[in-house]
């Protein structure tokens, strides 16, 4: 990065950059190229118009890592960029806004997300301020599961039954949804299974909902104590008269059938 000027150097103002972990070539040289972008745009962004370098002052053998010296026309210049680097690279490890353009902000994030792909690690210091950014090894959280489980009971309707893996679908209540409910192996699982299809019943076990939406997904473990076949209730017509009142003026059924006959 070099542009014409009258350029002095300072002693104290060095970065130096480094990987861990094995590192190819062609990763380091990637590298490089994201850190010469994050340093253009952070020299860009404070110290516009000015000319500005970077020296390569040490190559460390066995490892990748280097340390650069800036030259500026001033040393306030140097000064301004090596906080910038520092601040950027700090508030993307952190997940942070980056309080640059956007330019800037996309040149530190790349940077930080060496770690985990083309390295075990990243330090990159600076000696203003003793300001030091360190990216250690980027480990993954914990996995979540989809579904989380707990022991309770649902009603529904048995639509199907799978016989070979001890299983039936049921119309869960209240919204109807289809719901997998999966019984444990005994010698009581057939005799269940054959009385059930088509019933309405409750049914007792580990049920898993999604964990997002709550929505029953299944229901594991259920023992056949734990199936109970519920009564149906058969409507009461008789509890339906006069629901509805039937006009005065409305002529009786005979006249009715009579004019449908005609």
């Amino acid at each position: 990065m070099k542009v014409p000027g009258v350029l002095a150097a300072m002693t104290d103002d060095l970065v130096t950059f480094k990987l861990e972990g094995p590192i190819t070539l062609d990763a380091f040289r990637e590298a490089l190229a994201r850190f010469h972008e994050l340093a253009t745009a952070v020299a860009e962004e404070v110290a516009p118009e000015q000319p500005f370098e970077w020296i390569i002052e040490e190559l460390q053998a066995g490892s990748a890592g280097a340390a650069f010296q800036t030259r500026t026309a001033r040393a306030e210049y140097g000064a301004e960029v090596r906080r910038g680097i520092s601040t950027a690279l700090d508030a993307a490890k952190e997940s942070k806004i980056v309080p640059f353009n956007l330019r800037v902000a996309r040149a530190a994030r790349s940077v930080i997300a060496l770690v985990g792909k083309e390295a075990e690690g990243l330090a990159v210091t600076t000696e203003y301020g003793a300001i030091d950014v360190v990216v250690p090894v980027l480990l993954s959280a914990p996995r979540q599961t989809a579904t989380v489980a707990s022991y309770g009971v649902i009603k529904g309707e048995v639509d199907a039954l799978v016989r070979s893996k001890a299983r039936f679908v049921i119309f869960a209540e209240p919204d109807s949804r289809v719901v997998n409910c999966y019984l444990g192996r005994d010698e009581e699982v057939d005799a269940v299974m054959s009385t059930l299809y088509g019933q309405r019943v409750r049914v007792t076990g580990d049920i898993e909902r999604n964990r997002h939406s709550g929505r029953i997904v299944r229901v594991q473990h259920v023992k056949t104590a734990g199936v109970e076949i519920l009564r149906r209730d058969r409507p009461d017509f008789e509890r339906a008269l006069g629901a509805f009142r039937v006009p005065s003026s409305t002529p009786p059924p005979e006249e009715r059938r009579a004019k449908w006959d005609d």
